[in-house]
């Protein structure tokens, strides 16, 4: 039985400490714009769907959005988010990894 306990606490713990680094980490997308020239569409809420475990790795594209907001025109994203109550904004080119925070 003491096996079994001792994997219980080892478990419990690394639970325990892993909620409270990850609740210490807010990280979120609160305004994202994707497009180009005077034509953006919003993404905000598709980034915030690829958040795991308070990270975003996608690489920008068509994809997120679901179709071309300007066809043939290399697009950008135009990024804010909030990080541990900060406020950061970041610029990402068409075809690069967004790599947050």
């Amino acid at each position: 039985y003491s096996i079994i306990l001792f994997i219980i606490i080892i478990w419990v713990t690394y639970r325990i400490s892993r909620f409270i680094i990850l609740g210490r980490q807010k990280f979120k997308i609160i305004k994202a714009e994707y497009g180009s020239g005077t034509v953006f569409i919003d993404i905000t809420n598709q980034l915030n769907n690829f958040i795991v475990d308070n990270k975003l790795n996608i690489t920008l594209s068509n994809g997120i959005p679901g179709f071309d907001p300007t066809p043939g025109v290399v697009k950008i994203a135009n990024i804010k988010y909030q990080l541990n109550n900060k406020i950061f904004s970041k610029k990402y080119v068409e075809g690069k990894l967004i790599d947050l925070p």
